[in-house]
């Protein structure tokens, strides 16, 4: 069978068990084999999915990049062939980042690190410079995590290595998300950047997450979005013309 030539792209838009891990462990296997069913290429979540918002338990919650824990992600994607960008807090020696975590279906990972943190979110973690670029049939993947795509110099930044393709893993509350949104598709448009966005849905860390999990293409034009309230996948799918478009909506 010849390979194939298209990208999609799933968001997850998911509710977690704050600070509870062998839950939220379950859940992004479950959603990580629900999308391979759909031949996706990514599964993008939110911001520190693995343990929800729980910034006062960070400290207990943290991962190693050796936890066994995360194995289990790891050998979900190599099993149903996809990559998977899963939100985590890092242990650093005695310092902790928020993560993105990059599985690939060949068993290997990447890691990014929120550049800019929200305020409040310095009395727990350190921001990171981790950056990786991801290239995928042609298209430069940068990644963000929520507070970092309000700061003008990433999103810069990742225009001036060439990004086609940017992924934010985010938290936007009911109160934040028109304007974080409004930035988002501001990005797409000036810097002729597809923009996909991964939030939650249901309760995290004491905010109602807005869900609208949703992307943009080039000229900041609205692909597809889900509902607020929603649990499920947002699947985007671009031809071999570089064409971004709305594939399906699956809900949980």
């Amino acid at each position: 069978m010849d390979e194939k030539k298209n990208i999609t792209i799933a968001l997850a838009q998911i509710s977690v068990m704050d600070g509870d891990l062998e839950y939220n462990l379950k859940k992004h296997c479950t959603v990580i084999e629900a999308t391979g069913k759909h031949h996706s290429n990514y599964v993008i979540f939110p911001e520190l999915s693995l343990t929800g918002y729980e910034l006062e338990c960070s400290d207990q919650l943290a991962f190693s990049i050796e936890d066994e824990r995360l194995m289990q992600i790891r050998n979900c994607c190599i099993t149903n062939n996809i990559n998977a960008v899963v939100g985590v807090p890092v242990r650093f020696g005695k310092d902790i980042m928020i993560c993105s975590l990059i599985f690939f279906k060949d068993g290997t990972f990447e890691l990014y690190t929120k550049h800019f943190l929200y305020p409040g979110e310095e009395q727990y973690f350190i921001p990171g410079n981790l950056d990786p670029k991801i290239i995928e049939k042609n298209e430069i993947f940068s990644f963000a995590i929520c507070a970092d795509t309000n700061n003008p110099t990433h999103r810069s930044n990742a225009y001036s290595t060439n990004t086609s393709v940017y992924i934010t893993s985010a938290l936007l509350s009911d109160n934040g998300y028109a304007n974080d949104t409004k930035i988002l598709q501001h990005t797409a448009k000036r810097y002729s950047m597809t923009v996909f966005m991964a939030n939650f849905c249901g309760e995290t860390g004491g905010y109602k997450a807005a869900g609208g999990s949703c992307a943009w293409n080039s000229s900041g034009e609205l692909i597809g979005k889900m509902d607020s309230d929603m649990e499920g996948i947002l699947l985007i799918e671009c031809t071999d013309t570089r064409e971004w478009s709305l594939d399906k909506i699956i809900a949980f």
